[in-house]
């Protein structure tokens, strides 16, 4: 019995370090992509629509993302898309004030409010893309309800690009070539965004 957990103990550490390579090499791919390819917004539109059951136009598209190191220099940040373009002069990045542990959820629900605040300044978006999953979708939408507003919302989490709407939950390679292009770049765009604050904030604690 003793060699089986021995064995068991070592597969779990195995099964960990294997799962936190997978992570690592994702990362590098994700940092990898940096040319904006170009999108055809008239086709993603039509399939978000169909997506979200909705007849209204899609034209701003907002994602956020969170990168933290075990809770420590965790940061926040924003994307813009207006019809399927980038906007980087409206990309805006957030020092977690609020939580100093690893909780995802916490962060993004502070990151969205301090966006919220900013309504009157920054257009709203007509779609909120957050990076993870249906816990992380419910979140957001919490904080949107709180708020009264009636954005569209979706979560496309990395691990097996899995697209989730508040109703159903879609793989990302089922979905239309087109779409499924536009929301991992700019899903992974958020990502590098966050990323490159957490590093720049990391670097400036170790230098002082």
């Amino acid at each position: 019995e003793k060699v089986e957990a021995q064995d068991f103990e070592k597969a779990i550490i195995l099964r960990d370090k294997i799962f936190a390579l997978k992570r690592i090499l994702e990362e590098v791919e994700i940092l990898k992509r940096k040319e904006e390819p170009t999108f055809n917004w008239e086709n993603i539109e039509a399939e978000l629509k169909k997506l979200l059951k909705t007849k209204e136009p899609i034209k701003k598209v907002e994602a956020f993302d969170i990168s933290n190191l075990q809770g420590k220099y965790a940061v926040g940040s924003m994307v813009v898309f207006i019809e399927g373009k980038s906007r980087k002069d409206l990309y805006r990045k957030f020092k977690i004030k609020t939580q100093q542990t690893p909780d995802d959820f916490q962060m993004i629900k502070e990151v969205l409010e301090r966006r919220i605040k900013h309504k009157d300044e920054w257009e709203l978006p007509d779609l909120i893309l957050i990076d993870g999953g249906k816990a992380h979708l419910l979140t957001a939408l919490k904080v949107l309800t709180k708020h009264q507003l009636k954005i569209k919302l979706l979560a496309l989490a990395k691990r097996r690009n899995i697209l989730y709407t508040l109703e159903k939950e879609f793989r990302a390679k089922d979905l239309k070539e087109e779409l499924k292009r536009f929301l991992l770049w700019v899903r992974d765009s958020a990502h590098r965004f966050a990323i490159s604050y957490h590093k720049h904030l990391r670097k400036k604690s170790l230098l002082n």
